[in-house]
């Protein structure tokens, strides 16, 4: 754990000194991490902490002035991989991934290049709740943006149909340990609901409605 946290501190301030950090998200499940650490939802715990560091990129043209990221993680110690059919470009240290993430705009593309970083990302459908709902917290000096919690459990709760089977137990766990400690919080659940109402499509509200029924979770929208 202790190891993990050290990576993570670490990624975190060089795209800080890069003036990167302010146009990244950090998503996944090192956001629950950040949930718990700064006390951002009442007695939560996070369940999940993977090897897998994940930042969504909200904007691919920002910051105007564009940087190597790939030399500037080479010269700090990380692997560059590139994935053999997609040409996505993940960075390697130890046995963390590091992986830079766009959303899905318009015309379904599954990869998209980031001219601003010179890598290329995997693009996620659904990202717009997220986009939308960015909590920017202090974190060992540093201010660093991540989900806020409801549209990160909405969020979840939209994409897991579609994940694999593994992963949608993990994020099952993930998603029933946030609301049910949500639940105690009368504010919390009235953000979600608000969130629900107004940050979701149609189609996204049918894929929320079906994770709730299907795993029997108290909660009426």
């Amino acid at each position: 754990m202790e190891n993990d946290i050290k990576i993570l501190n670490e990624i975190l301030n060089i795209l800080n000194e890069e003036d990167l950090l302010d146009h990244m998200i950090l998503i996944g499940s090192w956001a629950e991490f950040l949930f718990e650490e700064l006390n951002i939802i009442e007695n939560f715990s996070a369940t999940t902490k993977t090897t897998d560091i994940d930042f969504l990129v909200p904007n691919i043209n920002r910051p105007r002035k564009k940087v190597s990221l790939s030399r500037i993680l080479k010269e700090r110690g990380y692997e560059s991989k590139t994935e053999r059919l997609s040409k996505v470009n993940k960075f390697i240290k130890d046995e963390f991934e590091i992986e830079f993430l766009a959303r899905q705009i318009g015309k379904p593309t599954k990869q998209e290049d980031v001219p601003s970083l010179g890598i290329k990302v995997e693009t996620l459908k659904h990202m717009n709740v997220i986009y939308k709902n960015v909590i920017t917290v202090s974190y060992n000096n540093l201010k660093i943006n991540i989900p806020s919690p409801e549209a990160f459990v909405i969020s979840k709760m939209i994409i897991n149909r579609d994940r694999s089977e593994a992963k949608k137990e993990k994020d099952k766990i993930s998603i029933n340990n946030l609301i049910i400690t949500m639940m105690d919080v009368e504010k919390n659940i009235e953000k979600l609901k608000k969130l629900y109402n107004e940050d979701t499509t149609k189609k996204e509200k049918k894929y929320i409605n079906e994770y709730i029924e299907r795993n029997g979770i108290p909660l009426n929208f």
